[in-house]
């Protein structure tokens, strides 16, 4: 009778002895804590058997003693690119989070269909890059496989440098931390030199949220590229008024683009533009995006313009749809550094404003004015809807200050508004009248007709599952026939009270 049988190594002094005719899989586990090398006695090692190795050193000894069978490797260690490529022999082989200790490779795989996945070799820690190991690393390529070999900015600039040559069958990928570091002629030269597949953003203050979105292909980040370099044209990055630069920006990108409110609303369109809207394609290279878009395409540029920005994610906030319907979602907005000071911004909301001719009102503003949406009643509270309280564990710089409105006032009055989009598509550069402004923007259709819209039944639960801690239930709602705004407001107004009596000397948040 067939069977599969596990057997931990614990330590190094563990050996590994299989005995049986009927074994099928052998599942051979370490410590996850500590990694043990993997040891087999010198005995007969069954063939036909599947050995799934798992948290152990395996030597190549090892490896060559378990030639024939199929394997399966997870957070293991292998001693060098020989043991890899002896693997690499097998009919069957899975590799995954796996090191070389003498390069300090690390191989991915995904668990994808039984004859096709893709091998991830992170290269980034090794010492050297040689034309051996970058042909050696070619020879783990199958047909019908994705091979990607990832490596950092520097390395693949070392690798142009001294005239190596990565195998076509390599696709390479690599991580900036911004637009600012890889030009669009360099991604186009890296494309054609060097394969250069994938480029993704991720900034080290501030992870964006849904880190997936912002893997590019390398046609389409320089495309991209492409696009901030033309709405920066005439501009000088090294301007040392930054508040004026800024301005420009702010200015340049609103009528870029809109928000694309099809990619919130609209279900189908949502799913299709999930990922663009959301990072430097929509905004950039279609003409639409939502806040995280806004956001992250605001940070790149002012990364260009020598201005430290940084990419906000806000706690979950309530939304209500047109039909009442209730859900929650998270902003994202921005904080930039203007003369030694960090500012909040919020393009998002701005964008039509500015479109209409009119001043910004999210441009450069401190906490408690940027954070606060509503006015000031007869007891001293904010009726609010906190859409701007950032969440925990990012970088954010408190600000008590706005910058001066006389001089927000001369540098808007002083900036010539563009007369049209611009707008580039994957195929070629065109140029179209811009588009009407909505008679709200997604500032004021987040709130508009709050006062007077009530809450979908259908949605009382999940409402008041949120707000249990305050005692409201969706019997209270709906006997009180509360609407959204006035809800809202004394959940929030009770917070920064609950916060005061606990002695929070951070109620702004």
């Amino acid at each position: 009778m067939a069977f599969v049988k596990t057997i931990e190594i614990l330590s190094n002094n563990d050996k590994l002895n299989i005995e049986s005719e009927d074994l099928k899989i052998c599942k051979i586990v370490g410590s996850k804590e500590r990694k043990n090398k993997l040891e087999i006695d010198k005995l007969e090692v069954p063939k036909n058997v599947e050995y799934e190795i798992s948290n152990l050193i395996v030597e190549n000894d090892v490896i060559n003693q378990l030639s024939g069978n199929a394997i399966k490797l997870t957070n293991c260690t292998i001693q060098n690119i020989e043991g890899l490529l002896a693997i690499n022999q097998r009919k069957y082989r899975r590799l995954k989070n796996v090191k070389l200790s003498d390069a300090k490779l690390v191989i991915n795989t995904s668990d994808a269909l039984d004859d096709e996945y893709e091998i991830r070799i992170d290269c980034t820690k090794a010492k050297e890059i040689t034309q051996e190991m970058l042909d050696n690393l070619a020879k783990l390529y199958r047909e019908g496989e994705e091979l990607t070999l990832k490596f950092s900015l520097d390395q693949l600039k070392k690798i142009q440098k001294n005239g190596l040559v990565i195998d076509k069958v390599c696709g390479v990928s690599t991580v900036i931390e911004n637009a600012s570091e890889l030009s669009a002629q360099d991604a186009k030269e890296m494309i054609e030199k060097l394969n250069l597949k994938y480029v993704k953003i991720t900034p080290k203050e501030n992870k964006l949220d849904r880190t997936s979105h912002h893997i590019y292909e390398a046609t389409e980040y320089q495309k991209s590229r492409e696009v901030l370099d033309k709405i920066l044209e005439g501009l000088d990055p090294n301007d040392s008024d930054k508040a004026k630069l800024l301005a420009e920006i702010y200015i340049r990108l609103a009528f870029h683009m809109k928000y694309d409110d099809d990619a919130v609303r609209d279900k189908k369109i949502k799913e299709e533009r999930e990922v663009s809207s959301r990072n430097l394609v929509g905004g950039l290279l279609e003409g639409r995006c939502v806040c995280s878009g806004y956001a992250e395409i605001l940070r790149n540029v002012c990364a260009i313009c020598g201005i430290e920005a940084r990419y906000i994610v806000t706690k979950e906030n309530l939304r209500i749809d047109e039909d009442g319907n209730i859900s929650k979602s998270t902003h994202a907005f921005n904080q930039v550094k203007i003369d030694g000071v960090w500012y909040n911004v919020d393009l998002t909301w701005d964008r039509n404003k500015i479109v209409e001719g009119k001043l910004p009102k999210y441009f450069l503003k401190n906490d408690l004015d940027f954070k606060k949406k509503g006015k000031k009643g007869s007891n001293g509270k904010y009726d609010v809807i906190r859409t701007h309280i950032p969440k925990d564990n990012q970088k954010f710089d408190k600000c008590d200050k706005n910058y001066p409105q006389e001089k927000i006032e001369e540098l808007f009055a002083s900036i010539k508004q563009p007369k049209y989009l611009v707008f580039l598509s994957s195929s070629e550069k065109e140029k179209f009248e811009l588009l009407s402004p909505e008679e709200s923007g997604p500032e004021e259709k987040g709130a508009s007709n709050e006062t007077s819209r009530q809450i979908n039944k259908g949605n009382l639960e999940a409402l008041s599952e949120s707000y249990e801690e305050y005692g409201i239930t969706p019997e209270d709602i709906t006997n009180k026939k509360m609407n959204v705004l006035k809800l809202v407001s004394e959940i929030e107004n009770k917070k920064i009270q609950d916060n005061e009596e606990r002695g929070n000397d951070d109620t702004r948040y």
